[in-house]
């Protein structure tokens, strides 16, 4: 699945504080670790923080593509679901929202 800088940033935000058992929980860690960004990248977007703001290059923005194995996809369906259940949902995690069909199935 391709997903670009703000897709990855909310996909990170989702996932912090996720639960499970002890299998999930390693599924989780490694998704967290593919979905995050490396310092060569970090750089090369020019990603910055001011005051709660994050802040990147859009034209130096390259969408990673990056594999969701069947249980990782299972735990951010399960919490994308429990968001939009309890009403948490917002605008800039309707993209993300977007790419996981079965949150509103």
């Amino acid at each position: 699945m391709e997903l670009g800088v703000k897709d990855r940033m909310v996909l990170l935000s989702v996932l912090s504080g996720a639960e499970g058992n002890l299998t999930e929980l390693r599924v989780l860690r490694d998704l967290q670790r593919e979905v995050g960004f490396s310092e060569e990248e970090l750089v090369a977007i020019g990603i910055t923080s001011d005051e709660g703001r994050t802040m990147w290059n859009p034209e130096a923005e390259q969408p990673k593509d990056i594999e969701i194995g069947e249980a990782a996809k299972g735990i951010v369906v399960r919490k994308l679901k429990e968001l939009n259940r309890q009403g948490k949902l917002t605008a800039e995690m309707l993209d993300l929202v977007d790419k996981f069909p079965e949150v509103e199935g």
